[in-house]
């Protein structure tokens, strides 16, 4: 069973007064998506009180960076970066969705089901200091609130998480904030950064001290479709069974769908779709958060993913398919990493 979270603040706040892709439109274009064919949605209600946010933020974010948004709070509208705007009320979208994931593994635990947040600002790409690993910008993000709903299973007690991103882009922010653990292992599906944001997060980057090895980048190259996709699935799922997690985050981006607008990767319902049976299948405590996704995916995506956990017949004819080459290379480049895991042959 999966309980679906969201908040009707999520459709009014954090408004660019520009045009830009994170908007509060996207999110009533996914909760239309989900509620269209039958799913609930749970919503909170928005309480605009930072008090409780910020003591979650200053478990991930550095206070120099927490005092900056402060800052910005009083200058908004502005920037951040170029990708990332603020505004009068970010700050408190922000704190609320980060309250909300954190409450969410709360929740997951006690019950040992499966809760979809459904929210904005995204949060992969933030660090514990804002820019994450030499990232030009912050990518739309301000908290990190995988990192919260990580920190809360943790605090519960919980000695092995799996953090699992299939955004298209590399949640390089949450890949920084547990770099040197070996308690959370952070396994990210994510288009070749070397030339694609946030043009970081490659197989090279393991980890290090004793979370060496617990950081895993999957990459998809231009163009990838849902053939190899699929294969890195089955690499996730032996990496995920030999760790043998007590919880799981995911970071649910759906922006990698065929034509959603920031990628050139050719994902249809059928690679969501078995995300969400192996989710399924994995049975744990998990929390699912929104971060990528700007059109299609948040139309087609995000069912075929629910469709996936219910364990509904999955209805799918389209398979797109990976350029051979490429296909080839990057399944190499999987292997390789999976050499490289010492603590898989213990």
């Amino acid at each position: 069973m999966v309980t679906i979270v969201s908040s009707k603040a999520f459709m009014m706040m954090h408004k660019p007064w520009y045009e830009h892709p994170e908007n509060p439109e996207r999110m009533a274009m996914v909760i239309n998506a989900v509620e269209k064919v039958g799913y609930d949605v749970q919503w909170e209600e928005y309480v605009q009180d930072q008090d409780d946010g910020l003591k979650i933020a200053e478990k991930i974010h550095v206070k120099g960076y927490i005092d900056y948004l402060k800052r910005m709070q009083n200058k908004a509208p502005c920037e951040l970066d170029p990708d990332t705007y603020f505004v009068e009320d970010t700050l408190d979208l922000s704190l609320f969705a980060l309250k909300l994931s954190y409450e969410a593994s709360m929740r997951a635990r006690r019950s040992n089901d499966i809760y979809l947040v459904l929210l904005r600002p995204p949060g992969h790409h933030a660090g514990r200091a804002g820019k994450a690993m030499s990232a030009p910008t912050q990518g739309f993000c301000i908290l990190n609130n995988a990192a919260a709903a990580t920190i809360s299973f943790l605090e519960q007690g919980c000695r092995r998480i799996v953090v699992l991103d299939i955004d298209i882009h590399c949640g390089n922010g949450t890949e920084e904030i547990f770099y040197g653990r070996n308690d959370v292992l952070n396994i990210d599906i994510h288009r070749d950064p070397a030339y694609f944001y946030p043009f970081t997060c490659f197989p090279e980057q393991i980890g290090k001290s004793h979370g060496e090895g617990y950081v895993i980048n999957l990459l998809l190259p231009a163009r990838a479709g849902d053939d190899i996709f699929l294969e890195l699935i089955e690499v996730v799922e032996t990496i995920v069974t030999s760790y043998s997690p007590e919880a799981l985050v995911v970071s649910l981006g759906l922006d990698g769908y065929f034509g959603d607008g920031l990628s050139d990767t050719r994902l249809t319902g059928v690679s969501y779709y078995t995300v969400g049976s192996l989710i399924k299948r994995l049975r744990l405590p998990m929390v699912i958060l929104l971060e990528g996704g700007y059109s299609r995916g948040l139309e087609y995506g995000v069912n075929a993913f629910l469709d996936g956990i219910s364990g509904h017949k999955a209805g799918f004819k389209r398979k797109t398919v990976t350029p051979i080459l490429l296909l080839k290379e990057y399944l190499g480049i999987a292997r390789d990493i999976i050499r490289r895991i010492g603590w898989l042959e213990k």
